[in-house]
């Protein structure tokens, strides 16, 4: 089928800028679904008039073979002639426009002549309230508006009252992080002596350890960025610290130095702050090189007054490493709030709004946030204004209340911090907070036609999908190993998920009941007992299931404190083993050679426990063994091994020794799974 043609003006996706980084990551997560033409604009861009085909250079980085491309550079945003041109020339299905609709006069002057045509779509940000209605007729001109916050979702709401806006022309759509260019670097990873090195250099320093907290900024130097009150916050936190530590702290800054919109800061750091660490990385950086910045760094900081989003501390929870914020804005969205147990949503924003009135939330006891983060409650609230932007709340945090924060964190062992930062990587993917893996339920007997076959053969989970009834639910759909294909006939959803890249598809289903479908793509050998099945229930009974997820996998947790006998693990470990091996090593654990091989007189299984425990966990590359250190907890991963130590032959004939919860806790906190 003939891909659509979308036209998009944003930031040249060749820049460094955060609407340029996004652009660039929309237009490369989907070039295999939807060709691109964009209007890149820059100040004074270099290359006006220039057109640039990466159509080439986007097949080679995406693996595909279709993709479709253009540039076309230009200063500022944009006029009526280049998208007269295009529409002429390149012919889109639709255009999108993506950053603050006040650049886009001349785009709306021109609604009625577009919309005649084709659809306008918008990718939407707005940084705080009042709700400006001095952009109603921006939003009234728009077929569909994206909203990147909770909040700026919640001010669409509020604002567009000539036209009021329904889930299918207004959604909340938040930034995608790439994570295969952000993600945590332990030290057995490929890459982590490179980056220490780079550590080192960045630091003028001998050995990595001789700093040993690192404070990262990644913002632009602009006023409402409070570049500078985040360096007094370093500055005082450096004051509370013995002597002998001062020099062991250090700030580090990505960011221009110095700014006709922002600062000298090079100059207020040596006239004010002397005496601290601060190192300033100015220079373009490809993602593994800024993705290494934020592993090197114990702390990511962002204390903006006006936030739409806020980029940089989102790669850093993808990254792995925890945040400081200020509550402002789209900086919400990254603290994992909830009233009473339950994740705030971009519906809840509508009554609520905003939680940056400190006298209403900092101490509410109904409120809670996520261990990832430390969260900042501006105290000071100014509303200021503009021609074009004739008021909009500014939100100031207390820099010493930062360095409060600062503190909290130097005070947090690195182990812990660590380990709230892989919640955190967590939450970017799964904002309910609950994460389950779905496994065939037809046992090997009907299968092996031992038993009769059921009525749900091979349509049957242990763990179906649970969603809310009446509801427009968004599916983000990926591969770990090889391309399926996701499909529930009902829903009318057939998704692709291929590794590397995440397709969406939503859904919106009437009334309560069981719907079934299966995986549609030919995957491999295990492509029949792909069953899909989804639950869809009343919204009370939805909210239930979150809760009894969120406490069976606390119960989970503290089963690694029990004391386990052999027969229990073994006892639990036939279960384990049933539901998620048999299919590969069999009943009687003698595999199918040479693709799963024999676990009966395995040498490893039997005697070698160190490598039996690597393998669970991490899986072994270029074989089908995949990693179970996420797809089951450490009381599964003991029980499953202990009791393929003990069955079989290999009980009377291996060491004996069994595994227990705490040895798999040790090998993730070795490892930094």
């Amino acid at each position: 089928m003939k891909k659509q043609k979308i036209l998009l003006f944003s930031d040249d996706m060749r820049m460094s800028s955060g609407v340029g980084t996004m652009s660039r990551e929309i237009i490369l997560g989907t070039a295999h679904h939807f060709d691109w033409v964009q209007v890149g604009g820059a100040i004074n861009h270099p290359e006006q008039g220039k057109v640039f085909d990466l159509s080439a250079d986007v097949n080679k980085d995406k693996g595909i073979d279709n993709a479709y491309v253009k540039v076309y550079p230009i200063n500022g945003y944009g006029n009526p002639d280049i998208l007269r041109q295009l529409l002429n020339t390149e012919k889109p299905d639709a255009i999108m426009i993506y950053t603050d609709p006040r650049f886009w006069g001349w785009f709306y002057h021109m609604e009625h002549e577009i919309r005649q045509s084709i659809p306008i779509f918008y990718y939407n940000i707005w940084d705080d309230w009042p709700a400006p209605k001095y952009n109603e007729s921006y939003y009234e001109s728009c077929d569909l508006i994206m909203n990147i916050s909770k909040q700026t979702f919640a001010i669409v709401d509020e604002v567009c009252k000539r036209k009021p806006r329904t889930d299918l022309d207004s959604t909340y759509i938040p930034h995608g992080i790439n994570h295969k260019l952000f993600y945590p670097i332990p030290p057995l990873h490929e890459e982590y002596d490179d980056m220490m090195d780079l550590k080192k250099r960045i630091f003028n320093i001998q050995d990595s350890d001789d700093i040993e907290f690192v404070l990262f900024y990644n913002n632009r130097n602009i006023r409402r960025k409070m570049t500078s009150d985040a360096l007094l916050a370093f500055q005082e936190f450096r004051n509370r610290l013995p002597e002998e530590k001062k020099d062991k702290v250090a700030f580090l800054l990505h960011t221009q130095p110095r700014d006709e919109n922002g600062t000298d800061l090079p100059r207020l750091v040596r006239h004010l702050l002397p005496e601290c660490n601060i190192v300033f990385s100015q220079n373009k950086l490809e993602s593994k090189q800024l993705n290494w910045l934020y592993n090197i760094s114990d702390v990511t900081i962002n204390i903006a007054s006006n936030e739409g989003f806020g980029l940089g501390t989102a790669e850093s929870l993808v990254a792995g490493t925890p945040i400081i914020v200020n509550i402002t804005g789209g900086l919400q969205d990254h603290c994992g709030f909830a009233i009473d147990g339950k994740y705030l949503t971009s519906e809840d924003y509508k009554k609520i709004k905003s939680l940056h009135d400190w006298r209403l939330w900092e101490n509410n006891p109904d409120l809670t946030y996520a261990e990832w983060v430390k969260p900042v409650w501006p105290r000071s609230r100014a509303l200021q204004g503009s021609i074009p932007t004739p008021y909009i709340f500014d939100d100031r945090a207390d820099w010493m209340e930062v360095a409060d924060a600062i503190e909290e964190w130097y005070n947090t062992t690195p182990d812990e911090r660590t380990k709230v930062g892989e919640l955190g990587k967590e939450y970017t993917y799964l904002e309910e907070g609950v994460s389950f893996f779905s496994n065939l339920a037809t046992s090997q007997e009907e299968i092996n036609n031992a038993l009769p076959k059921g009525e749900f053969y091979l349509s049957e989970v242990d763990e179906p999908l649970v969603i809310p009834i009446n509801k427009r639910i968004r599916f983000l759909i990926t591969g770990n190993d090889v391309i399926h294909s996701w499909w529930v006939p009902d829903f009318a959803v057939k998704q692709d998920a291929v590794p590397g890249f995440i397709n969406t598809a939503w859904t919106n289903v009437p009334k309560p009941g069981i719907y079934r479908g299966a995986c549609t793509e030919l995957c491999g050998l295990g492509h029949a007992f792909m069953p899909v099945v989804v639950r869809a229930v009343e919204q009370e009974e939805y909210e239930a299931w979150i809760i009894e997820k969120i406490v069976l996998a606390e119960a989970e947790k503290l089963l690694t404190e029990k004391v386990w006998t052999k027969a229990e693990l073994i006892e639990r470990g036939q279960g384990v083993y049933l539901k998620n091996c048999v299919a590969c090593h069999q009943a009687n654990g003698q595999g199918l050679p040479p693709v799963f091989p024999s676990l009966e007189g395995s040498q490893i299984v039997m005697r070698d426990k160190a490598r039996n425990i690597e393998i669970l966990m991490e899986g072994v590359q270029g074989a089908a063994m995949q990693a179970f250190s996420k797809q089951l907890s450490e009381v599964d991963i003991a029980s499953v091994i202990t009791y393929t130590r003990d069955s079989w032959s290999n009980g009377k004939n291996g060491d004996g020794e069994i595994v227990v919860p705490k040895d798999i806790v040790d090998y993730k906190n070795r490892a930094k799974l």
